[in-house]
């Protein structure tokens, strides 16, 4: 997790990417779910900064997820962070409802310049 977040910094604040809105799969939902409540994977114990009981996958979510988001420098840039699983059927649903939603916020966005 911490090489994925090392690489996600990289992208998300790169000149390359500055103009473009971005969605971030956490993949494998299920396995987390299942080493979390059960108590065999401890996430306090890769990132002391948790707060959460180890135990809460709710709370784990949030944190990842709030983890990556504040590795955006840029506070205007539109970031969608989806957890889900190889076999989610919702999958492109929810891939199509992040860009409509970045494209309807940069469109009001440039009609309010």
């Amino acid at each position: 997790m911490h090489e994925a977040l090392m690489l996600f910094e990289s992208i998300a604040n790169s000149r390359y990417f500055e103009k473009s809105g971005l969605v971030l799969f956490l993949n494998k939902l299920d396995l987390f779910t299942e080493k979390v409540s059960s108590g065999r994977s401890r996430i306090r114990d890769h990132f002391p900064d948790f707060q959460g009981s180890n135990t809460d996958v709710a709370a784990g979510q949030k944190f990842f997820s709030d983890k990556f988001r504040n590795l955006v420098r840029d506070p205007t840039k539109e970031v969608y962070v989806h957890g889900t699983t190889a076999t989610d059927t919702n999958l492109l649903e929810k891939t199509m409802k992040s860009v409509q939603d970045m494209i309807v916020q940069r469109n009001l966005h440039s009609l309010m310049l």
